[in-house]
């Protein structure tokens, strides 16, 4: 256990470094104590065993200042919690992430651009355009879909595991397991709209004959 380094813990200390006759195991800790700008510096603690050596020099000095004197207004003292490690690999994985999620929009952004074509000119019309758009908005939204399933599982791993490379395969697992379902619902969906539109076609001309 450590104390707050306060003032009068602090005086006392330089006081009793000026008697020749005080020797402490913590020599070291004590002169650099004793030397500290309090003012300028965050807080520091002292150690207890630092404090047991200054308690028997006082003991020692009974006209001195007592030991609990010096005690009060102290406070335990809690080191500053240090700051968390960031994976270096997990950081260059969502930097690369973000660059492919940019180019996507950059992309995005051109074809937006790109004008409709005529629809006479025997190539493709709005509606073919549409619908390659539609295809790839889906196509853009399940490869993000994975890449999220893939992050929260990694990340959920992380607590259970410290093998970087089974969270990796889990996170693989997740995203490839998720990207699988979607795109069966978007080939059923497409299965569907294809089969609605046929028959729509049929009756038109069931009835125009």
């Amino acid at each position: 256990m450590e104390l707050v380094l306060t003032p009068t813990i602090q005086q006392s200390l330089v006081d009793a470094l000026k008697d020749d006759a005080w020797t402490t195991k913590q020599g070291k800790e004590a002169r650099q104590l004793a030397s500290l700008d309090l003012d300028s510096a965050q807080p520091v603690g002292i150690s207890w065993p630092l404090l047991q050596d200054l308690a028997t020099h006082l003991k020692a000095h009974p006209a001195g200042t007592h030991f609990h004197e010096i005690l009060q207004g102290a406070q335990v003292y809690h080191p500053p919690k240090p700051e968390k490690e960031k994976d270096p690999e997990f950081e260059a994985y969502m930097e690369k992430l973000r660059m492919q999620e940019k180019e996507r929009q950059y992309n995005a952004m051109i074809a937006s651009a790109v004008p409709l074509h005529d629809q006479n000119d025997g190539r493709f019309n709005s509606q073919d355009l549409r619908e390659v758009r539609a295809h790839l908005a889906t196509i853009a939204n399940i490869g993000f879909s994975m890449v999220a399933i893939y992050v929260a599982v990694y990340m959920a791993s992380k607590a259970l595991f410290n093998d970087i490379g089974l969270r990796v395969l889990l996170g693989m697992g997740g995203a490839i397991g998720i990207g699988v379902v979607e795109v069966i619902l978007y080939v059923n969906y497409n299965v569907a709209i294809t089969k609605s539109k046929e028959k729509r076609n049929k009756k038109k001309g069931k009835k125009l004959a």
